[in-house]
């Protein structure tokens, strides 16, 4: 999955527990930093996704930028 710069950093510093977030063409689509995963969840339909962010934060981490 491809996520921009800015999505990435704002994931990375966030304060929150979970993500819910939607995938189209490979690409990260529609996504929700929050606390309340149920409330959200139901936001976003049958085809959301959700992680805990700390496992997100570890994939961000070791990521390399290629320019």
């Amino acid at each position: 999955m491809q996520i921009n710069i800015i999505h990435a950093i704002k994931i990375y510093n966030s304060k929150k527990d979970f993500i819910v977030y939607t995938v189209k063409n490979n690409k990260l689509d529609r996504f929700i930093l929050t606390n309340d995963l149920t409330q959200h969840r139901k936001k976003f339909g049958l085809e959301s996704k959700f992680s805990l962010l700390t496992i997100i934060r570890d994939a961000i981490k070791y990521t390399t930028i290629k320019l």
